[in-house]
């Protein structure tokens, strides 16, 4: 699956998806800190980054290490987020309904960004 459609995909979620956290940890090279890949992982030891905003941050720690991420949520629970790359690098911004599946939205528009994709 390309990022792009993977970024769409999570524009359209409202919450908590273990399918595009599968998708997302697939798409992202996530490992286990045993080396194993997500199949091979047992489902309790598997990263929830739409639905956890710890499981989001530790995900974006392990894919851009050094970014700087923000985040905020209103009363309702709506989700806002900044990721800074780099420090001098360009800001991926991004609302949603959760702040979760916000600090995702800015990893991938970074991810897709021609200008971090190298660094």
């Amino acid at each position: 699956m390309s990022l792009s459609a993977l970024l769409e995909r999570v524009e359209a979620a409202t919450g908590g998806d273990r399918e595009l956290d599968r998708d997302i940890a697939i798409a992202t090279g996530w490992v286990h800190r045993s080396g194993a890949p997500w199949e091979r992982v047992l489902e309790w030891e598997r990263p929830n980054p739409t639905a956890s905003v710890d499981a989001a941050l530790a995900l974006i720690g392990r894919v851009k290490p050094g970014a700087r991420a923000l985040m905020e949520h209103d009363h309702d629970g709506n989700g806002w987020a900044m990721l800074m790359p780099s420090k001098h690098s360009e800001r991926f911004m991004a609302e949603a309904p959760t702040p979760a599946l916000a600090l995702i939205l800015a990893l991938l528009r970074a991810l897709l960004s021609k200008d971090t994709t190298h660094e």
